[in-house]
Formats: structure tokens, sequence, C-alpha cells
């Protein structure tokens, strides 16, 4: 006796899943080497990523080096320096950086350096 299935128009068969086959026997192997270039390309970013680091850290670290100089050797002096009222605001801003240093946040960096940025620009002469 067969059975006969009674299916409505609204109802869907939903065929029967297939067994998964693998295609491509050497799919493992090229996988593992996929894999192995892989983690050769990301290695190689690491001594490019030292090297960013160390740039922009010399960058931003001269350019706050430069400010200190310029106002340490002034020693009180007026020449080539911002009005007092002025040197009041930037001392402001300074202690306004809100930084978490030890989370490394990029956007840390980033607020250092437009802040000596700044800073710089506030310089007579353009800095």
């Amino acid at each position: 006796m067969a059975t006969e299935k009674t299916v409505s128009k609204d109802a869907k068969e939903t065929p029967e899943p297939k067994p998964i086959q693998q295609k491509n026997k050497k799919a493992p192997v090229k996988r593992a080497v996929l894999a192995s270039e892989l983690a050769a390309e990301i290695q190689g970013l690491r001594p490019v990523l030292k090297d960013i680091i160390e740039i922009y850290k010399s960058r931003v670290d001269g350019q706050l080096a430069g400010l200190c100089e310029v106002f340490q050797e002034a020693g009180g002096a007026e020449n080539g320096l911002p009005s007092a009222k002025i040197e009041a605001r930037m001392i402001e801003a300074v202690r306004a950086l809100k930084v978490k240093a030890r989370k490394g946040r990029v956007k840390d960096l980033a607020r250092i350096e437009e802040l000596a940025n700044r800073l710089w620009a506030i310089m007579p002469q353009g800095g």
C-alpha cells in the first residue's frame, strides 16, 4: 500500500537536504597554504606598525619639545611669545586635555597631536 501525501496549494514541500560532499579534495591543503600565507602577511605588518608609531611619536614629541623649549628659553621675556592672556588660555587647554594613556587609544594620540598643532598655531609668526 502506497500512502499518498495531500499537500495544500499554500504549503510547499521542503526537499530533503543533500549530504555535504567535499567538491575538491585539495581544499584542506589549499586552505592550509592560504592560512600560512595570511599569517606571513599579518606578521609583515608588525614592523610596519612599529615604524609608523615611532615616526608619529617622534613628530608629535618633537612638536611638544619645541614648545617647551620656546617657553623655557624665554624665561619671562616677551620676545616671540604670545600675550600673558593667551598663555593662560594655552595652560587651560593643556590641563583640559583628557586622555587615557593605559587604553592606548588612537583618539588620545590624535587629541595630543591636535593640541600641539593648536598651540603652535597660536604662537606669533605661526609657530
